[in-house]
């Protein structure tokens, strides 16, 4: 993964990471890991494509992710199974979960990409919860119930 070309999302967030300092420290490398937030994205895809264009769809999603200096962590997949509702003439549709890692920016550039994709019935990507958020959360609901 290649880091900082001096336009690095670290740049436009903090005024005091310069480009000489973080190519000497590699500054954006151990910020990066900090900054970056977990997503996850499920598509929906057409069940009259073969598995080959599948996974090629998929590579492709991994391929915008790395472009955008995003890094994909797992590839799940769920099988065919059936739609609640039709959609586009479809009942049934092939579900695949990715998790990938990557700045803020990344889910509105790869919902952008995603739109073209004609092969696609529904995607939706979300950002995963942080743990001690969850943690959190999950107290809250505990001393509420007392």
């Amino acid at each position: 993964m290649s880091f900082c070309y001096g336009a690095c999302l670290i740049h436009e967030v903090v005024a005091a990471h310069s480009y000489p300092s973080c190519l000497r420290f590699g500054l954006c490398a151990i910020l990066w890991r900090v900054m970056a937030s977990e997503y996850e994205l499920v598509t929906v895809v057409q069940t009259d494509i073969n598995e080959e264009a599948r996974g090629q769809l998929v590579d492709q999603i991994k391929k915008i992710v790395e472009a955008e200096e995003g890094e994909v962590v797992s590839v799940s997949e769920w099988g065919k199974r059936e739609l609640a509702y039709e959609i586009k003439k479809n009942t049934h549709g092939f579900y695949t979960l990715i998790s990938f890692r990557g700045n803020p920016k990344l889910p509105g550039i790869l919902n952008s990409k995603l739109k073209l994709m004609e092969e696609l019935l529904r995607y939706l990507v979300v950002k995963k919860e942080d743990k001690k958020f969850k943690d959190q959360k999950a107290k809250s609901k505990y001393t509420d119930q007392k």
